[in-house]
């Protein structure tokens, strides 16, 4: 027998808020990865790996054009570049 779990996440204003700008950033910044990976593969470049990747994070956080970026969290920033690195890694396996 499979059980199913239904939850619902019920914010207050600036948690919803919070919630919109942090999940917004993440995407932000797995999209802008993924357009990295494909342009090197265009020129013909190998696959960066997560390491390569977090450089990008950095270069990204210390931009005055994504300086928002260095307002959220480090950790789940890394975590999404982690996931990327990890979904790669098993697509080329």
């Amino acid at each position: 027998m499979i059980k199913a779990f239904k939850f619902q996440l019920r914010l207050k204003g600036s948690q919803e808020a919070n919630f919109r700008r942090w999940s917004g950033a993440l995407r932000w910044l797995w999209n802008r990865a993924i357009a990295e990976q494909q342009a090197r593969r265009a020129r013909g470049e190998n696959y960066a790996n997560y390491v390569d990747m977090a450089k990008w994070l950095t270069a990204w956080r210390n931009d005055p054009a994504t300086e928002w970026l260095a307002k959220g969290t480090l950790h789940p920033q890394q975590q999404a570049l982690k996931r990327l690195d990890a979904a790669y890694q098993r697509f080329f396996k």
